[in-house]
Parts: structure tokens; C-alpha cells; sequence
């Protein structure tokens, strides 16, 4: 059985819920960023730092680290450190879409990142996978194709018998698909530009 002061902070916490349509907790967070919202619009400040685009509601506001706290040396350090805590649209934010440099203002923390996914990628090029079967090794572009943050479907090239040509085919696939936003293997200086 609940203690009475168990039973009296429940009661408390379903009168609160009840009035409020939230727990306190939700709504002590929701006050705190409605508050932090209206003085960045003062400041001028509530421009997106991913599309560059003005913040006008805050439903559409969002904090945001520039530099991923999660993968720095000093994951504790990296969070909290302000210089590094900006500003962006929450559908900016989300990190689908940051796959989707196509639909926004392309950054520089784009590249990093298409460079940094590279490291686990054993062609060594963007959407270029490794195939092998029965010992034979082929080389094939894989690019999906990502719409309002959501992967749609896989675009794929044809088998090659070295990378670099897969990675021509997966440049040629990007571009058609999302222009000439697109971070491609020459953007990423991976392959020459083709005669």
C-alpha cells in the first residue's frame, strides 16, 4: 500500500495534469523555452542556424549544438559549453534532415559530417558500398532519396569492378536528385571532376 505521502504528491501531480493538460515537469520545460524564445526574438537572434531563415514561432524553435557534444573527447564539457549551443528550426535540427543538406543552406558542418560517416565506410567513397559474394568483389552507388526528413527509397547504380566509378555513379545519382546542393565525392575533393 502507497504511503499517505505518496498518495497526497499523486493527487497533487493528477490535479496539476488536470489543470495544466501536462505534468509539471513538461510544463515548467515548456514555460522555461517559451521564456528563452521571446528574448532571442529581442536580441535578434532567432535565426536558424542551419537555413538561415528567421524563427517566427516557437513550435519551430529548437536548441541546437554546432559541433556534436555526443562525439567530442569531452562529451560533459562539449554540452555545455555555450560558444558551441546555437539556435535552428526543429525541423533543421533533426538530424534526417540534416542528410538532406539539399533542402537548406549548405554549411560547412555538412562536409564534416559527410567526411566524418566516411571513416565508416570501407569504400572509402560517399553512397559507394562494397559487395562481395561467392569471392567475387564489386563496387555499386547506393544513394537514398530522403523527402521532408523521411528516407523514400534506395537509388542504385550499377556493379563496377573499382570504387572510383561507383563513385562517379553515386555523384550522378546525388545531383539528379537533389542538385547542385548535393555533397558529392568531388565536392568532398574524393574524385576528380570527369572529362
Amino acid at each position: 500500500m502507497a504511503s499517505p505521502s505518496k498518495k497526497g504528491a499523486k493527487r497533487l501531480s493528477d490535479r496539476t495534469f488536470e489543470k495544466l493538460g501536462l505534468h509539471k515537469s513538461s510544463a515548467q520545460r515548456k514555460l522555461v523555452k517559451m521564456l528563452l524564445f521571446e528574448y532571442v526574438k529581442k536580441t535578434g537572434d532567432n535565426i536558424c542556424w542551419q537555413c538561415g531563415e528567421e524563427i517566427t514561432e516557437f513550435d519551430e524553435f529548437s536548441i541546437e549544438h554546432k559541433q556534436p557534444w555526443s562525439c567530442a573527447e569531452g562529451p560533459n564539457k562539449a554540452y555545455f559549453q555555450l560558444d558551441n549551443v546555437t539556435f535552428s528550426h526543429l525541423s533543421c535540427n533533426i538530424q534526417k534532415i540534416r542528410n538532406s543538406p539539399h533542402q537548406r543552406k549548405l554549411t560547412a558542418f555538412d562536409i564534416d559530417i559527410a567526411k566524418d560517416r566516411l571513416v565508416r565506410n570501407l569504400s572509402g567513397f560517399r553512397y559507394v558500398r562494397l559487395y562481395k559474394h561467392k569471392g567475387i568483389v564489386k563496387y555499386m552507388a547506393r544513394v537514398p532519396h530522403w523527402e521532408h526528413g523521411k528516407r523514400i527509397k534506395d537509388y542504385f547504380g550499377k556493379a563496377r569492378e573499382n570504387p572510383h566509378d561507383a563513385a562517379y555513379d553515386a555523384d550522378n545519382i546525388m545531383i539528379e536528385l537533389y542538385g547542385k546542393k548535393a555533397i558529392t565525392n568531388q565536392k568532398l575533393g574524393l574524385i576528380p571532376p570527369k572529362n
